[in-house]
């Protein structure tokens, strides 16, 4: 490159040439407005810029092209038109390009209108880099491998494509604020010193962070979403993550959309917080997947948010995730080991209707799912479960979750009428008399009952280890309930087991003394009737009543002797107690008398059993 002469660019632009190639040259300051540029195509190679450089109103034909060139002064393109694009002479589907490029002062892009994008590769900014109002047919903005030392802002830019900053270098603030495009990308070992800043834009589909460094804050208000959504993977955030959806109001959009998290690390946490109005849910999102892997960390907090369906898949180590007033329609935790923190505190079930994902015309019922999944120590706080549809659990560990104030889901939502079809299956099985299908039925029958059994047994040791007695007792009466029900279809049937099991039914396997109570007065009246009868002496045992006069005096025996109904709810009573003519009763009254005192005996045992449930 010659240092001592200048060259004289600006008659070079006045020529109409479709293709030219400028190389190792200098040039002072260099001004060039609409009349004054003619070309069609220009590459300069290797040029020093000592000047200021300025393009205004000018029209660069098929675009122009700067290599390994130095701007020591600033350099300003106002209202630049590229109307037109050659694939033979770009190569690439580009307007603007600088390559290994060093800008020594200010840069500015405003109100240009590019058939195709703005590309920036290998450079170096002393200054701040302004894109204001850009506007790209069909390309997008993109920064790659630059190291700015100046702040980025990217401004009121409606472009068609992607605005994508890769492996980038910025030392200050970044700031894209309003326009719109079709994706956000931060992708690459890049660096922000100082933290972004992302206000009312509109992106179409995605935003996307890729393996960057994040030291400062990330602000993310007011970013419109209609069809994608914002994917985390494999970046670092030491500073806060926020994100607003406060002041969303615009026709078709809402929101950030959809959440894909996975091996991003949040030494200061990710705060999504949505925004509410009227008592209503106001900030709907679509999804949130979070890949729980050893290398996601830190806080992450959504809260005042109606979510279609939240989607937790693999191991959690270190990560501290909650859900803050968050209304779901499906809550699903798959192949997870937790052994983090997971807190939902004021989860219920949405009450928009979601479409379902494979048919939209159908709306999705609401549901909580886990598979293959242990919760740890995961929290429960005023949340509702009882608001669900579904509540579909099948190997789940849930011994050691802890809950406050929360409604608890009802057997008939865990079964989910899958006990009922499994019944079914085996009448119709038994109806078409093959062993082999009545076997096979029953055994899935089994198995279901089996499975809720489990669960609830999971859910009683787990309320026993907070101290919440009566609800683990709640929770031991569905358990007892499942295993009767479970053993009844047990073949060979195990007797002890099932008759145990029956009995303990006559006070809510220990949970109502008022069932016994119940029971004591039925059972006892029905054992004081033949005793009652048999007792008297205005009856005739050798023949039946006959007519109405013979019931009639039937039922005065049964009144008048009614004391004697008192006298056997004494287990302990003398059988001389019943009546003094006792000897001159038929010899049976003593097999009745016994079997009265079996009853009575155990219908109190069970009452005083029911009584002490709050001390066993």
């Amino acid at each position: 490159m010659s240092t001592d002469t200048f060259y004289d660019l600006k008659s070079k632009f006045s020529k109409s040439n479709l293709q030219d190639l400028i190389q190792d040259i200098r040039v002072e300051d260099l001004v060039i407005n609409e009349s004054e540029y003619k070309a069609q195509y220009m590459h300069i190679r290797r040029a020093e810029f000592t000047g200021q450089v300025h393009f205004h109103r000018t029209d660069l034909g098929l675009g122009i092209y700067f290599e390994a060139c130095t701007f020591n002064q600033i350099i300003s393109f106002s209202s630049l038109r590229v109307e037109a694009y050659q694939e033979l002479i770009w190569g690439e589907e580009l307007s603007i390009k600088f390559k290994n490029c060093v800008f020594k002062a200010q840069v500015e892009l405003k109100e240009c209108k590019l058939h195709e994008g703005i590309h920036f590769e290998d450079c170096k900014f002393s200054g701040p880099l302004i894109l204001e109002k850009i506007r790209t047919q069909h390309q997008g903005i993109m920064l790659e491998k630059c190291n700015l030392e100046g702040p980025l802002l990217i401004k009121e830019c409606q472009i068609k494509a992607d605005i994508h900053l890769a492996s980038c270098q910025i030392q200050q603030t970044a700031l894209i604020e309003y326009g719109s495009a079709e994706n956000l990308k931060f992708t690459g070992p890049g660096t922000f010193s100082k933290g972004l800043e992302l206000y009312n834009k509109i992106i179409r589909n995605n935003i996307l962070f890729h393996d960057g460094l994040f030291r400062g804050e990330v602000h993310i208000k007011g970013l419109l979403n209609k069809h994608g959504g914002l994917r985390l993977f494999g970046s670092h955030f030491e500073r806060a993550f926020f994100i607003d959806y406060n002041a969303l109001v615009h026709e078709g959009y809402s929101g950030i959309l959809q959440y894909s998290i996975d091996s991003c690390r949040f030494a200061s946490g990710l705060i999504v917080k949505g925004a509410r109005g009227d008592g209503k849910w106001t900030s709907p999102v679509k999804m949130i997947i979070l890949e729980l892997t050893p290398n996601l960390s830190g806080n992450l907090n959504f809260s005042d948010l109606d979510v279609g369906k939240i989607f937790m898949q693999g191991y959690n180590n270190s990560a501290n995730i909650s859900f803050t007033n968050v209304a779901v329609n499906e809550l699903s935790i798959c192949e997870t080991n937790n052994q983090g923190g997971i807190i939902f505190s004021g989860l219920r079930a949405s009450k928009i209707q979601w479409a379902d994902d494979q048919d939209p015309l159908l709306i999705r019922s609401s549901a909580v799912k886990m598979n293959n999944t242990h919760l740890g120590k995961a929290l429960f706080f005023q949340s509702d479960l009882n608001s669900y549809d579904l509540i579909d659990l099948h190997n789940v560990v849930l011994t050691d979750i802890s809950t406050s104030n929360l409604t608890w889901f009802s057997p008939s939502q865990l079964e989910n009428h899958r006990i009922d079809s499994a019944n079914e299956t085996l009448k119709s099985a038994k109806r078409s008399g093959k062993r082999y299908e009545i076997t096979a039925a029953r055994e899935v029958l089994y198995q279901r009952l089996n499975a809720v059994r489990e669960i609830y047994r999971q859910l009683k040791f787990a309320s026993q280890k907070q101290g919440d007695t009566p609800q683990s007792l709640e929770f031991q009466r569905h358990e007892l309930y499942y295993y009767k029900q479970a053993v009844t279809h047990q073949r060979p049937r195990q007797w002890s087991e099932y008759l145990i099991l029956w009995s303990s039914a006559s006070n809510n396997y220990g949970q109502s003394w008022l069932r016994a109570l119940t029971g004591l007065v039925v059972f006892s009246l029905a054992s004081y009737i033949p005793v009652g009868f048999l007792a008297s002496d205005k009856l005739d045992y050798n023949h039946f009543a006959s007519s109405w006069k013979d019931l009639e005096i039937s039922f005065w025996v049964i009144l008048e002797n009614l004391k004697m109904w008192i006298v056997l709810l004494n287990p302990t009573h003398r059988i001389k107690d019943l009546t003094e003519n006792i000897d001159q009763s038929p010899k049976i009254i003593y097999l009745f008398d016994l079997l009265s005192r079996i009853i009575v005996s155990y219908y109190i045992f069970q009452m005083v059993s029911a009584f002490r449930k709050f001390s066993k």
